[in-house]
Order: C-alpha cells, then sequence, then structure tokens
C-alpha cells in the first residue's frame, strides 16, 4: 500500500450543499434521525438548517419512506444538492408488506444516486418495532441520521476528487427552498396539478377501473411505511 495512491473523502461538509429528504411517518423516529445528521453536519462544518450555498442544508419532508426515492432524484437533478441523505423508518408489522416497501425503498434509493450521479446515503431504518428504531434514532454516536450524513459527506468528497467529476459545489445551482415542497419548488417542476398528460388522472386520483395492488386493502403502497 505505501506506494498505492489512496483517494480518501475528508469529512468537511464546509464547501458541500446537503440536502436531506426526511419522511414525516414515524416522526419521532425519523426527527431524531434528522436531528442526528444535522448536528453531524453542523460538526462537519456545514451552518445549519436553511442556509443557502456552500455549507449548506436544506430539510426536504416526504409523506412516508416510500416516497423518498423520487424526492432524491429530482432533488439531486435539480443540481442545487452535492449530497442527499435519506432518512425514514419502516417498521415490519405482520404482513409481507415490509419485505416490500423496505426492498422498493432501497432500490430505488441506488437506483436514483447512480443515475444521477449525486451521492445518496441510506438512512431509512428498517426495524423490528419501534422500541428498536428509537434506539437508533437517540442522541450520541450511534444515531443512524448522523452515520448517514458522515458517510455522504465524505462520499460527496471522493467523488469530488474522482477524474472527471465536477467538484463539491460547482454543479449549477438555483435558489434555495429550505423546507418541504420540493416537487413543487424545485428547479424543472412542473408543480402540483401541472403536468399530467391529457385525460391522465389528477393527482390522488386512480385510473377508472384500475384494481388495487395485491395486499395494500385498497391503498396505494407504502401505506404502512
Amino acid at each position: 500500500m505505501r506506494d498505492t495512491p489512496v483517494i480518501e473523502g475528508a469529512a468537511d461538509a464546509s464547501g458541500l450543499r446537503v440536502g436531506l429528504v426526511v419522511s414525516a411517518y414515524h416522526r419521532a423516529v425519523t426527527g431524531g434521525l434528522r436531528d442526528g445528521a444535522v448536528e453531524a453536519l453542523r460538526a462537519a462544518g456545514a451552518r445549519g438548517a436553511g442556509t443557502d450555498g456552500a455549507g449548506s442544508v436544506t430539510v426536504v419532508e416526504v409523506p412516508g419512506a416510500f416516497e423518498i426515492p423520487l424526492a432524491a432524484r429530482r432533488a439531486a437533478e435539480s443540481g442545487r444538492f452535492d449530497a442527499i441523505v435519506c432518512l425514514g423508518c419502516i417498521v415490519r408489522g405482520e404482513t409481507p408488506h415490509f419485505d416490500y416497501l423496505a426492498s422498493a425503498v432501497a432500490h430505488a434509493i441506488a437506483a436514483a444516486s447512480q443515475a444521477t450521479g449525486v451521492p445518496m446515503t441510506f438512512g431509512v431504518l428498517t426495524t423490528n418495532s419501534l422500541e428498536e428504531a428509537a434506539a437508533r434514532a437517540g442522541d450520541g454516536p450511534s444515531n443512524k441520521g448522523r452515520e448517514a450524513a458522515l458517510a455522504a459527506v465524505q462520499l460527496a468528497n471522493v467523488m469530488g476528487l474522482l477524474p472527471g467529476a465536477p467538484g463539491p459545489g460547482s454543479r449549477p445551482c438555483g435558489p434555495s427552498t429550505p423546507h418541504d415542497d420540493v416537487m413543487g419548488s424545485l428547479p424543472g417542476a412542473p408543480g402540483p396539478g401541472r403536468g399530467s398528460p391529457p385525460g391522465a388522472p389528477g393527482p390522488g386520483r386512480g385510473s377508472p377501473g384500475a384494481a388495487p395492488a395485491p395486499g395494500t386493502g385498497g391503498r396505494r403502497p407504502g401505506g404502512g411505511r
């Protein structure tokens, strides 16, 4: 290893624009993940949530874990972020719903990161109980939001050192929207209620005559989140 070059990512967030995509479902847990991530980013040199430019942290809230990948991908495509931290909580229930949901979310986040080239880290808890989840979202170094945030910082800095990489902070950047309605406010987004092809059902409506997915009881996937 003495003569082998090693590219390492520094735990320095001062030059990065980081997005936190946070599920609102199980808020008592995901709020702890969010707070752990923000605390870790501040310790790494970021200026905190609601700021703009280098060292900024933007919190984007989505309804549940199933909705995280789409919002994360749109955020990445906006050019406003050097890294995305995905935070959520999925708790096992009595049906196979947990397995389908956890697998779908994990694969979709990985696909979004690979498709956009923007580092995304997986801070979505998949636990057997809320007690297990709470133990991973409390104060201290065992907080999984903290771990996911630090991993995102290190990966973003590694990506900036690799040949052909644009480098942290060099992606085109529009004005920041610190909270919540990412799909309607990010650059290039059509906004709620817009962009549907003629004859397409509006938000919240299903296709005429479409049957609900098996095992959902008539609800859309992600109801258990």
